[in-house]
């Protein structure tokens, strides 16, 4: 009897020690699982709180290349004439888009659905082209420029800046001041600059043997670097490489008497 009592005893006590050995490794189980976690930082410091990730997209311009489209887009051959007639406009009406877009209509549209109907009666406006390029420089200077085609190499040009950010026009005076130029200094580059387009194109040493054709030259070259022409230069805009153009009228010993020319300005 007493040895079965013994060996009941036995049986428990080992019993006891193979549960507590269990819950020993369940316990050191349950810690491991927690230093794991904590290293892949599923759980965090007691009272801290789970870091909300920024979702907001990065701020845009107002205006970029994808803000214009085409009301007018025909590329038209006939007979007389090939015809490329293309009219931009901007999309948005903050503060001046509007106006430019009306602007556009006016100057641009106007002429080039002229002419589109006259083609399509096989009659002529003397016009032949009406295009655009589009500009921005520095995220912040945005130029439309349009151009009008007629017979006889004559071209007509307007210029649009606006701030890419506000829709609003810009002055030549803040695109001066950004290319570090005063409004007098632009001037003075500008005489120069007309000059020596004007005596590259047209001075011919034949003109000291004629009299007439000097004084035709000295005439034109005269009215191109007077500050009624200079100061009434058609525009100025940027390229993306911040080049600064400017597009001004010239004289012409041929032709139409003066033309257009569009003229990158030299830096300060």
């Amino acid at each position: 009897m007493k040895r079965c009592l013994a060996l009941v005893l036995c049986f428990g006590l080992l019993a006891a020690c193979l549960a507590g050995c269990s819950a020993f490794e369940a316990l050191a189980s349950l810690k491991d699982d927690n230093k794991t976690s904590s290293s892949r930082g599923d759980t965090l410091p007691l009272g801290s709180e789970m870091p909300v990730p920024d979702l907001t997209e990065p701020e845009t311009p107002l205006l970029t290349y994808d803000s214009v489209y085409e009301v007018i887009s025909e590329d038209k051959d006939t007979a007389e004439e090939f015809y490329f007639l293309h009219v931009p406009q901007l999309t948005g009406d903050e503060p001046d888009i509007p106006y430019v877009n009306e602007r556009i209509m006016e100057e641009f549209g106007a002429i080039a659905q002229e002419t589109l109907d006259a083609a399509n009666k096989s009659l002529d406006t003397g016009c032949y082209m009406v295009s655009w390029e589009n500009y921005i420089y520095d995220n912040f200077y945005f130029s439309l420029v349009l151009s009008k085609y007629y017979d006889g190499d004559s071209t007509y040009h307007a210029v649009y800046n606006l701030n890419a950010w506000t829709g609003q026009l810009l002055s030549d005076d803040e695109l001066l001041a950004e290319y570090g130029l005063t409004m007098q200094e632009f001037y003075d580059v500008l005489t120069e600059l007309v000059a020596n387009t004007y005596q590259e194109n047209w001075w011919d040493e034949s003109f000291n043997d004629s009299p007439e054709m000097r004084e035709s030259y000295e005439r034109l070259y005269e009215w191109s670097i007077s500050a009624e022409n200079i100061q009434n230069y058609h525009g100025i805009y940027f390229r993306e490489d911040g080049t600064l153009m400017v597009i001004v009228d010239i004289g012409a010993l041929a032709g139409a008497g003066s033309y257009e020319h569009v003229l990158e300005v030299p830096h300060p």
